[in-house]
């Protein structure tokens, strides 16, 4: 079992150099991509003096360049938000104040109504909520004669425990360590 997870481990480790050595070949690789991708590109100009160093030629916009930006702008519309409208709830000083004020609501009387008060609809229930009342227990002649229960004596007895002993177990300081 240790043998496969060492495995295991080597297998890993290997696998992440090789990746990483492939995701750094695809990356080097890439940088080329992507100065062929931006000199192809509307904003050639532009994106070739951010790939390559800038030389005297790249950092200054030629003609072309000054034609593009026009063209950027006719696309550009510029737009306006309407205006904003106070309400009555931005006025209202408790909503932002650090201490709120509470209010106490009013509640409507509660009204009782006819079938409130009519028995017919708690018929189901009113026969479990009322108390039967038991019969009264009567004393009987087997209850009160001695015969019928036997009051004997009760015997105690006490029991005398030895004393204890020590065994060398018990003290054997081997025994006790863990």
């Amino acid at each position: 079992m240790k043998t496969r997870n060492n495995v295991q481990k080597a297998v890993t480790k290997t696998m992440a150099v090789i990746m990483s050595l492939v995701l750094l070949s695809i990356t080097v690789n890439a940088q080329e991509f992507w100065k062929n991708i931006l000199r192809n590109n509307s904003f050639s100009q532009i994106a070739y003096a951010m790939a390559e160093e800038s030389t005297d030629a790249t950092i200054y916009p030629t003609e072309a360049v000054v034609a593009d930006y026009t063209e950027l702008n006719s696309l550009f519309v510029a737009e306006a938000e309407p205006s904003l409208q106070v309400e009555s709830w931005m006025l209202d000083v408790n909503r932002f104040s650090a201490t709120t004020s509470i209010l106490t609501e009013a509640e409507d009387a509660l009204e009782l109504e006819d079938w409130m008060v009519n028995e017919s609809f708690f018929s189901n229930t009113a026969s479990l909520l009322t108390v039967d009342e038991d019969a009264t227990l009567e004393l009987e002649d087997w209850m009160t004669d001695e015969a019928n229960f036997k009051t004997g004596a009760l015997k105690v007895e006490n029991e005398v425990e030895s004393k204890l002993e020590v065994k060398d177990w018990m003290t054997n300081s081997l025994a006790w360590k863990f």
